[in-house]
């Protein structure tokens, strides 16, 4: 029987399927690792802006400034979050970085803005990285909603 070209046979374990996509989203965040340090804000607003979840993120007291931090922004989905590492616990995500307990919480748009930018104000600047942060966020976001069906699948 000959299969269409564009309908890949599968014949792979969930297991594997979910290692390789692990390993593209690994790709993926190593080559785009300030959407994990530095600019997590700017990438969980363009998953938002995909309309898979809600904007969330984790954030500490830090003394030293006296004020709320942004250790890690991401999208909540009902089982976990998804960031530039994929899907994935908030526990793992927390792994990424070296600091107390942070709380998590849910932010609007300008809360994020306030705590990444400094502003809530939605700049030129801003505006620009959503649009550079777009298609990586959608393939990552591509990713994650195929892990979520393997996972989801197994259970």
């Amino acid at each position: 029987m000959v299969q269409p070209n564009n309908l890949p046979i599968q014949n792979k374990s969930s297991s594997d399927l979910l290692i390789e996509l692990e390993q593209e989203v690994y790709e993926i965040s190593e080559e785009h690792s300030s959407y994990l340090h530095g600019s997590c804000h700017i990438f969980a607003m363009a998953l938002a802006q995909l309309g898979a979840g809600n904007l969330a993120g984790l954030v500490e007291f830090d003394y030293n400034v006296q004020k709320t931090a942004l250790v890690h922004a991401f999208l909540k989905t009902t089982n976990g979050i998804i960031d530039i590492k994929g899907y994935r616990t908030v526990e793992d995500a927390q792994a990424d970085f070296h600091c107390g307990i942070p709380d998590e919480v849910d932010f609007d748009v300008s809360d994020l803005l306030v705590l990444g930018e400094g502003d809530s104000a939605m700049t030129s600047r801003v505006r620009l990285a959503l649009e550079a942060a777009r298609p990586i966020a959608l393939r990552v976001m591509e990713i994650a909603r195929k892990q979520i069906e393997i996972i989801d699948k197994d259970l």
